[in-house]
């Protein structure tokens, strides 16, 4: 993956098929998948303010989690319709785009399912059902990327703060 080689390109220096390759790439992600589910939760308020660095006190007491949306470019997908939903005109290619939620202490906290490039953070953000986790009186910290997720925040009756 780090080298960006296609299955073919490692068909030849492998002295095996394409197929092959693909299907061996797939059994490793499915492995890895199953050996990393468990290693992304969602801790209590409790051990969030446990292990938070000083620097953080006493102003962000109540952050609960730090989002931002990566963005990553894909191949080209081979179905019209999944183009039309991977193509971001801002990156100017097809992308997959994931949320990613991490405690101030720097642990990985939330991560959405992966949607295509088109989608706005903030299309996203609703869609990944983050704001259910929230209790009251918490904060989100975001950058300008969620400028509708302000107005949901608002709407919620727990009072959370972007």
């Amino acid at each position: 993956m780090k080298t960006g080689l296609t299955f073919s390109a490692l068909s030849v220096l492998f002295g095996v098929h394409r197929t092959t390759i693909s299907r061996i790439f797939h059994l490793i992600l499915q492995n890895l998948d199953c050996a990393t589910a468990n290693l992304i939760f969602w801790p209590n308020k409790a051990t969030i303010q446990a292990t938070m660095p000083e620097c953080f006190n006493p102003d962000h007491i109540n952050t609960r989690v730090i989002i931002d949306c990566t963005e990553f470019r894909i191949e080209i997908p081979t179905a019209v319709d999944d183009r039309v939903v991977c193509y971001s005109h801002y990156k100017k290619g097809f992308t997959a785009k994931v949320i990613i939620g991490i405690t101030l202490g720097g642990f990985i906290s939330f991560k959405s399912k992966v949607a295509g490039g088109r989608k706005t953070d903030s299309q996203m953000t609703v869609e990944s059902r983050l704001v259910d986790l929230l209790e009251t009186g918490d904060v989100v910290l975001a950058d300008k990327g969620f400028p509708e997720i302000k107005k949901l925040l608002m709407k919620v009756a727990k009072k959370l703060k972007l």
